[in-house]
């Protein structure tokens, strides 16, 4: 969540102080070895290009243990966090998470898995021929990538949902592992 209300304590004492999910991961990523790591975001208040590569990094820092929980927000309040004058509404926030989704998964597969190449010899780094833009272009979104994070070990990172309400479960059913 993206809002934390200090009147809200006594209710909601976990949602007055929330840490940044991505970070905490890459966080115990670094001081574990043999869990699995779940992170939640919030694909109405960030960046699919920011969250792609993020995540690409928590999952090598992981050694590939990483999997991300999408949500699309439900706190009307978080609107004003982020230069919005309104929280969007279902339909709304689904489109926008189903172009996200499009284009995290393009940008990790905007890296073959052989493209990280390190020859010091001819001083190639990468093999641009295996470094991909991907020229998104939608309604809610355009980007250009590739990312600048090499695949992730697990090549897609694997997505959970959990939401409840018909669009949910109709999202869950498209982009969930």
């Amino acid at each position: 969540r993206v809002v934390g209300l200090p009147e809200t304590q006594a209710e909601h004492p976990n949602l007055v102080l929330r840490p940044e999910a991505l970070t905490l991961a890459s966080y115990i990523a670094g001081v574990t070895e043999k869990i699995g790591i779940v992170t939640t975001v919030n694909t109405t208040y960030s960046d699919p290009f920011n969250v792609a590569r993020a995540t690409a990094t928590a999952d090598h820092l992981s050694g590939g243990r990483l999997a991300f929980n999408i949500v699309t927000g439900r706190d009307p309040e978080a609107a004003a966090n982020f230069g919005r004058s309104e929280h969007w509404a279902t339909d709304h926030r689904f489109d926008n998470a189903q172009e996200y989704i499009e284009i995290v998964k393009l940008l990790w597969d905007s890296w073959e898995d052989d493209a990280l190449v390190g020859d010091k010899t001819s001083g190639a780094f990468i093999d641009t021929a295996r470094v991909h833009r991907i020229d998104y272009q939608g309604e809610h979104f355009q980007v250009a990538g590739p990312l600048n994070v090499a695949r992730p070990l697990q090549g897609q990172i694997p997505l959970l949902t959990a939401g409840a309400s018909e669009r949910s479960k109709e999202f869950g059913a498209q982009f969930a592992d």
